[in-house]
């Protein structure tokens, strides 16, 4: 991963709520140059399928895998060039993933911003011999939570809101 300044709410113990940023001049090594692009490739390309793996696209955070289950429309960051809000199934073990994030990735200028917060658990867990993508379907990217992670984005966007650029 490339350098980052990495931000929480002061007094926090909720770890999983966090900001990071890097500056694209600071993706040297070729595996930091993979992640910047994977990561600028989220923002401006169509949306990954429904369970894609989209941990090698992250800025912050490590020691998990992330899928990625739908975009977040509802959220809106100001001040940026550039972003996009989805909604990602966590894991440290084989899918499917059970733990859902928030992840807000954007743009601004040579700076590439992640924020990241909890959305809580899939409503259900996987049937038996249930395909991953079915499973996300049914217990993960259904109303209730789409409105748990937009509420969620809400408030994060809101917690890091960005100051306004200078022209």
């Amino acid at each position: 991963m490339p350098s980052t300044i990495d931000y929480s709410q002061t007094g926090s113990h909720d770890y999983g709520t966090f900001m990071s940023v890097t500056d694209l001049s600071l993706c040297q090594r070729p595996s930091e140059r993979a992640i910047c692009k994977s990561f600028r490739k989220m923002i401006s390309a169509a949306p990954p399928p429904l369970g894609a793996d989209v941990s090698e696209s992250r800025i912050g955070g490590s020691g998990y895998r992330t899928y990625y289950l739908a975009r977040v429309d509802g959220v809106k960051l100001e001040g940026v060039d550039a972003a996009t809000v989805f909604l990602g199934g966590d894991t440290q073990d084989a899918p499917p993933a059970g733990s859902l994030s928030l992840y807000v990735y954007a743009r601004r200028g040579s700076n590439l911003i992640q924020m990241t917060t909890g959305v809580g658990r899939c409503t259900a867990p996987p049937g038996p011999n249930e395909e991953d993508a079915a499973y996300y379907r049914r217990a993960c990217t259904n109303p209730t939570v789409l409105a748990r992670a937009n509420a969620a984005g809400k408030r994060l966007v809101e917690l890091f809101r960005l100051a306004r650029s200078r022209a």
